[in-house]
């Protein structure tokens, strides 16, 4: 079952300020309710030039953009971030970090507006989510233990929310959830289901859970869809997939990408790739990326249109596999001598990530190829 989350981490990444790394896949991380904003990295202003002072704007020439108050060289006072993914942060910055009061938002139109202190949430504020729903109250650090739930349909909570440091969902909300998924709203069965998910209060109940999806998901839910596919076996899984991706939501419309690709549709999972693309999934953008680089039917054309795809993300990030994805497009797109020292970049962000020896090995290989002057090609392969 695929279990997006609230929780808001700190990332670094390394060669000036980095934006979110994204993972390839939401993790469920307990103490924390299931629904998502996008991981916010670190983002610490631009190496020192003689420290900036005052009201200026920068960029690092990939995507990243700051407008607004410095203050010995880092982002401090009143100011606005703008990253190569379409993500945002508005508000106030002390010593680099988000610290005060501000807006982050993400493409996919999920944001966190409220107060801040070293990019994390912390005190009042509210969070829209993916699946729609909008929590408000206060926070500390990742978890909301009092406020208000607003489910898309319109009802609303008000009183204790998730406890004990975010393991339980307090009683008070599981009741109320149970009344109203009883009702009908299938917002209320789909939260209510993940209550029986993974927390320790109450008890995790698969039948439970189930059984509460797959009512939301008739009701024509995407995520409930999208999370009884994962689920399910046999033709239930395409059968649930394909409905949430027709309700255009993103993570179906990226999984059911890859399995188009993996039955040799390649055509088909890049339309949907760019279809989840359009609505905000940065999965899509580097997956869809790696595709036009290392098909059997890539030529230098769809290796800049990689190249296009995943530049200025992998520049900003300096993360190894967005460096590994931008190394393989510009061989593709005959950029020979840009993607040896692109992998090389990669190799060493994977060195210093402690990746395992099995990928250092398929990076060192790919260099090679292309020193050599030979761009890498893939029957069939989900990007490591």
């Amino acid at each position: 079952m695929l279990i997006t989350t609230l929780c808001i981490q700190a990332c670094a990444t390394q060669d000036g300020p980095p934006i979110r790394d994204f993972p390839d896949a939401a993790t469920p991380q307990l103490g924390t309710p299931s629904v998502s904003v996008p991981t916010i990295g670190e983002v610490d202003g631009p190496p020192a030039d003689g420290g900036r002072e005052g009201y200026q704007a920068w960029d690092n020439g990939a995507g990243l953009r700051y407008e607004g108050t410095w203050r010995g060289g880092l982002f401090d006072g009143e100011g606005r971030l703008d990253e190569p993914d379409g993500s945002s942060y508005e508000g106030e910055w002390r010593a680099g970090k988000r610290s005060g009061s501000g807006r982050q938002y993400y493409p996919d139109g999920t944001y966190h507006d409220g107060s801040w202190e070293l990019n994390q949430p912390q005190g009042p504020g509210t969070r829209k989510t993916i699946e729609g729903f909008t929590f408000t109250g206060l926070w500390t650090g990742n978890v909301i233990a009092n406020g208000l739930l607003e489910l898309p349909s319109g009802h609303t909570y008000a009183g204790p929310l998730y406890g004990d440091k975010g393991t339980k969902v307090s009683g008070q909300l599981v009741a109320w959830l149970e009344d109203i998924a009883t009702r009908g709203d299938r917002y209320a069965q789909y939260l209510l289901a993940d209550s029986y998910s993974r927390f320790t209060e109450p008890a995790p109940d698969d039948a439970r859970r189930q059984a509460l999806l797959r009512r939301s998901a008739r009701q024509g839910y995407a995520p409930a869809q999208l999370a009884l596919a994962e689920l399910s076996s046999g033709t239930d899984v395409q059968r649930w997939l394909q409905r949430a991706a027709d309700n255009h939501y993103p993570a179906a419309l990226y999984r059911l990408a890859q399995k188009r690709h993996d039955a040799g549709d390649h055509a088909g999972a890049y339309s949907l790739a760019q279809r989840a693309l359009q609505r905000g999934s940065t999965q899509a953008r580097r997956q869809l990326a790696w595709w036009l680089a290392t098909d059997p039917t890539a030529d230098v054309a769809s290796g800049r249109a990689a190249v296009g795809l995943i530049h200025d993300i992998a520049i900003t990030t300096a993360g190894w596999q967005y460096l590994d994805t931008l190394a393989a497009a510009q061989a593709r797109a005959g950029e020979i001598p840009a993607a040896v020292a692109t992998q090389g970049q990669a190799i060493r962000s994977a060195q210093e990530a402690a990746v395992g020896e099995d990928i250092l090995a398929a990076l060192f290989a790919r260099r090679a190829g292309y020193e050599r002057g030979a761009p890498f090609r893939v029957e069939s392969e989900e990007h490591p």
